[in-house]
């Protein structure tokens, strides 16, 4: 039916990659696949690399088919000046992954555990002023900053504010451009009741219809969870709950029987 698949996720979506293409494509009808997904990106990367490809591919819009699953909503991405240095746009930006909890005072103890020497390499280059009433200097960029800028400037409602955001741009954008997709929920951001009741004028405004649901509206880590609670069948361990080449298959039926149902 298609020409073309393109994927982008977290790992559990990377994790496509690892089965053999003819299973991917004789499931969602498909002559080629590129998946852009990577491991613990976060929601910012996915919307802003999806929406990227499209624009320089236009002539691909027609035959195409896209495919996301949206990621643990506390993930973030930093631009990393330090990280800009053979002026490719892709490649320097900090992901900053799920550690982080839901409690200001407890996210600065994965802070703590931060290597400041990776965030700023070369500490004689820069000078910032950051919210903190004082220039901090490149020496000073020391994990103390990192815990300011957590405690100052992450907030767990904003990113799920945020979140909403991603999934209503790139639903939009796809949208109007008449090209065809499906979204689902790998972890379990979507349905965090306590934050989607305080933002039901945006979740309300996402198209369920078009998204892959295991029973009762659960993401892809529930479901596998719901049909093997002791995670020996469809997970890599008891240790890693990323899904085995049986959990991605299981996924990919239902991804798959969704877009017969929406395309066929």
């Amino acid at each position: 039916m298609f020409k073309l698949a393109y994927l982008n996720g977290c790992s559990f979506v990377d994790g496509f990659k690892g089965l053999d293409d003819s299973i991917v494509k004789t499931e969602l009808d498909i002559k080629k696949i590129i998946n852009n997904a990577s491991h613990g990106c976060g929601n910012d990367k996915i919307r802003r690399t999806t929406i990227d490809f499209l624009l320089k591919n236009k002539n691909l819009w027609e035959d195409l088919l896209v495919v996301i699953g949206w990621t643990q909503f506390t993930r973030f991405e930093l631009w990393d000046e330090f990280k800009n240095k053979n002026g490719k746009e892709s490649s320097s930006f900090i992901q900053l992954n799920s550690k982080l909890v839901h409690n200001k005072k407890k996210s600065t103890d994965f802070l703590e555990r931060m290597d400041s020497s990776q965030a700023f390499p070369s500490p004689e280059k820069s000078l910032i002023r950051f919210g903190l009433k004082k220039d901090i200097h490149g020496n000073d960029m020391s994990d103390k900053f990192w815990k300011w800028f957590m405690v100052r400037h992450y907030n767990v409602r904003d990113r799920y504010d945020k979140y909403l955001d991603n999934i209503l741009y790139l639903q939009m954008f796809l949208k109007t451009n008449n090209i065809k997709y499906v979204m689902f929920d790998s972890l379990w951001s979507i349905n965090e009741t306590k934050l989607s009741d305080k933002y039901k004028f945006k979740y309300n405004e996402i198209d369920f219809d078009r998204w892959v649901w295991g029973d009762d509206k659960t993401s892809w880590s529930e479901y596998l969870t719901d049909i093997d609670p002791s995670h020996t069948e469809t997970r890599i361990s008891n240790t890693d709950d990323h899904p085995n080449e049986n959990g991605q298959k299981i996924w990919l039926k239902i991804i798959s029987n969704k877009v017969k149902e929406l395309y066929e």
